[in-house]
C-alpha cells in the first residue's frame, strides 16, 4: 500500500491536490481499518488541511475528510477531539447538504 501511495505521491507531489486527497483518504482507511491508525491519523491530517485549501466551505468533500478524522480519532481513542471533528463534519453536511441528508444523519449517531 504505502508503495503505491508513494508512487502516486511522486507523480502528482504538489500539493494541495484533489486527486492526491481522494488516493490519500482511501489510504488512511485502508490503513485505520488494518490497525495502523497512528499513520491513518497523520495522513487523514493532510487530507483535511488539503480540502480547505482547495475548496470553498460548505463542500461535502471537506465534510467527509472530518467525518473520517473523527472516526480514526475515536479508533486512536482520541474521543474529545474526535467529538470537535465530527460537530465540524455535521455543520459542513448540514450547509452543503442539508438537515436530512443521509451522511448528516450519519455523523449524529
Amino acid at each position: 500500500i504505502e508503495i503505491a501511495f508513494k508512487n502516486i505521491q511522486n507523480q502528482s507531489p504538489k500539493r494541495p491536490n484533489l486527486y492526491l486527497n481522494f488516493v490519500e483518504e482511501i489510504l488512511a482507511l485502508i490503513l485505520s481499518k488494518t490497525g495502523e491508525t497512528e499513520k491513518a491519523e497523520k495522513v487523514m491530517r493532510e487530507v483535511v488541511s488539503s480540502y480547505s485549501s482547495l475548496m470553498k466551505s460548505p463542500h461535502p468533500s471537506i465534510a467527509r475528510s472530518h467525518e473520517m478524522m473523527g472516526e480514526i480519532l475515536i479508533r486512536r481513542k482520541k474521543y474529545g477531539e474526535a467529538k470537535e471533528v465530527l460537530l465540524k463534519a455535521e455543520k459542513e453536511y448540514i450547509e452543503s447538504l442539508g438537515e436530512d441528508d443521509s451522511r448528516t444523519k450519519r455523523c449524529r449517531e
